[in-house]
Parts: C-alpha cells; structure tokens; sequence
C-alpha cells in the first residue's frame, strides 16, 4: 500500500508516460475526478486507496468507460454515503456488472457528448 501511495505522490508532482495526457474536454469536471480528497471516518483508508487508483491508472481509460459514474467513482460515492461493509459489497457488485453486456439493463444518459450508463450507488442499496 505503501507503494502505491509513493506512485501516486510521485505521478502528481511528475506525471509520465501513458499517464500524461489532458482529459477529455468532452466530459464535465466531476468525470475526470479532479479534487475528490478523501474525507476522514472509517472508511477514509480505503478512500486513499480509491484516489491513488484514479491518480495513477484510472485516467488511461476514464474516455473510454461506459459507465456513469465511474467505478471508482462509483466506489468514492458509495465509501463517502455508507458503512465500509455495504460500500464494499456495492463495489464489488458494480465491478461484477460492469461488462459488455451492460447497456442492456441501465438507462442511457448523455454525459458532455458521449453517452453512458446511468448506474448511480444509490439504485443499489443492500439495507
């Protein structure tokens, strides 16, 4: 972990290689996950963990994701509304969900000028 914190600290002062790249001017601010610190609470380690994925990998296909929101997105939403259990099990089940088959059950939205997938944390509730 980390490891993956000094990746991340290191790509926010230098970025490199796939990672340097402008995002999308099609998608609005929230899409590029631009000032999403954590905050603090139980669930704020795994939050961390969430952030440094969108500050190092997450924009190599943020263009390209289906979804809306994101995954981790989706995850940051869902660790800042629930417990960690639920929001863990959301996670994993939006992550389970996400596949090519998708666009048969969510509803489509228009999203800068792309369209996605609704699929927002709080249609999916465990308790």
């Amino acid at each position: 972990m980390l490891a993956y914190l000094l990746v991340a600290v290191i790509h926010a002062a230098d970025p490199w290689g796939p990672w340097d790249r402008a995002p999308d001017p099609a998608l609005p601010a929230e899409a590029a996950h631009v000032g999403e610190a954590p905050g603090a609470g139980a669930n704020a380690p795994l939050q961390w963990l969430i952030r440094g994925y969108q500050l190092t990998l997450s924009g190599q296909d943020l263009a390209d994701c289906p979804m809306q929101p994101t995954c981790s997105r989706f995850a940051m939403e869902a660790y800042e509304t629930y417990d960690p259990l639920q929001a863990t099990l959301m996670t994993a089940d939006r992550l389970m969900r996400d596949n090519p088959g998708a666009e048969q059950r969510y509803r489509s939205v228009r999203v800068g000028a792309r369209t996605r997938l609704a699929d927002p944390p709080a249609d999916h509730v465990l308790w």
